[in-house]
């Protein structure tokens, strides 16, 4: 079922709660107690009023929402008087007197970390996104450089949780060191204009190609016990999600103020700005990073 309305438009808010209502088995003159102008600092709460005595009737009117409009946003769209929906291609979800005020976002309880998860922090083409694909992508490809094969559970663009768990105890300068040694695949090499060859990432002169001798020098190079180069930015998991974490706080996360809602209570567990502390990655999915959101303990 989808709605006749458009909550983009600023004007259509009494027929619009009328429809919602109406669809819901609800009438608008007994929900007019829940009818607020949204503050900051009464949102959450007036929010969560109306989920708790209605909860069947918010899930529904939550799934009623149309393309763009994410979990919850069509919900503080009927019941606050001066709600916005930003839609598909806005910076921020939700708008007061054109004014940005909440990027809401839905997604599962997980108790075990008292935390919401699995749900996007950032937009599909926002630059920590590529930058975690390719640290990723450069995590694994080292630690094939080292071991011979790649890290388990490794698929491009779709990493699971248990996944990324297990990666937390892998230290790729640990393991350059453990595995070093004669040389069974390849490696890259740096040539200086001078004709001096250095092993890539590394301050290792293996000799000058120019010179009588080169060939001899490198075949005992390849024999020797090399340690392969790791880059220190991503040499564990944990330095990865911190440069994405980072990014994404920079680029997109700073400043805002987020309403993160409980998909499947539909109540809002959290409305505020987030710390970089808050915030950690659940898991992979087509190269987009879902997050996992710690809430503050006292929430």
């Amino acid at each position: 079922m989808s709605i006749g309305f458009n909550p983009q438009n600023p004007n259509v808010k009494k027929i619009g709660r009328e429809e919602l209502a109406g669809t819901v088995g609800l009438s608008v003159k007994s929900l007019k107690p829940y009818f607020k102008k949204a503050e900051p600092a009464t949102f959450l709460d007036n929010f969560n009023k109306f989920v708790v005595r209605y909860p069947s009737e918010a899930k529904a009117i939550s799934d009623l929402r149309p393309d763009g409009v994410g979990p919850g946003e069509l919900v503080a769209w009927f019941l606050f008087d001066n709600i916005d929906l930003g839609g598909k291609n806005s910076c921020i979800d939700l708008l007061v007197e054109g004014k940005g005020f909440a990027e809401m976002k839905g997604g599962s309880y997980d108790k075990a970390n008292h935390a919401i998860k699995d749900f996007k922090i950032t937009k599909d083409a926002d630059p920590a996104v590529d930058l975690l694909r390719k640290d990723l992508e450069e995590f694994n490809e080292t630690y094939r450089k080292i071991t011979g094969s790649c890290l388990t559970g490794w698929e491009p663009g779709n990493l699971l949780t248990t996944t990324l768990k297990a990666w937390e105890t892998v230290d790729l300068n640990k393991e350059a060191k453990r595995y070093a040694g004669p040389i069974h695949g390849s490696i890259k090499l740096n040539v200086h204009a001078n004709g001096d060859v250095f092993q890539e990432g590394q301050n290792i002169k293996i000799g000058n190609w120019k010179q009588k001798g080169f060939q001899e020098h490198l075949r005992k190079f390849m024999l020797s016990d090399v340690k392969i180069a790791v880059n220190n930015r991503t040499s564990t998991l944990n330095k990865v999600v911190a440069r994405w974490k980072q990014q994404a706080y920079t680029d997109y996360l700073k400043g805002k103020r987020f309403a993160l809602v409980n998909t499947s209570t539909m109540r809002m567990e959290y409305l505020g700005e987030l710390t970089l502390d808050m915030i950690g990655l659940y898991r992979v999915a087509r190269n987009q990073p879902m997050a996992r959101i710690y809430l503050p303990k006292e929430t």
